[in-house]
């Protein structure tokens, strides 16, 4: 929606130039309105990094929490000499 609308403000400013509609200071609007849309777009693109960042590392302390569970469970299997199996659906159970 944003991006529509500046879109069309900034497609109305260029139509005005050479035209009637033109004032001295179009041109300086369109180069202020060019700055304000490359800072929103750095911005925007710095805050993607920061949250790909922040989504990889919570996937990565997952990772290491379920390899956790997993040596627990293989080594509660180990401790009680059961079939990993068996003791593994009942750990399972356990956590959920």
């Amino acid at each position: 929606m944003c991006r529509g609308l500046l879109v069309n403000s900034y497609q109305r400013m260029v139509d005005r130039i050479g035209t009637p509609q033109d004032v001295h200071d179009l041109t300086s609007q369109l180069k202020d309105l060019q700055h304000s849309t490359k800072n929103l777009s750095d911005q925007t693109k710095e805050q993607l990094s920061h949250l790909v960042k922040a989504v990889n590392s919570s996937l990565a302390s997952l990772k290491v929490s379920e390899l956790i569970v997993n040596v627990y469970i293989v080594d509660r299997c180990a401790q009680v000499h059961v079939s990993p199996r068996s003791n593994i659906i009942a750990e399972a159970k356990r956590y959920d």
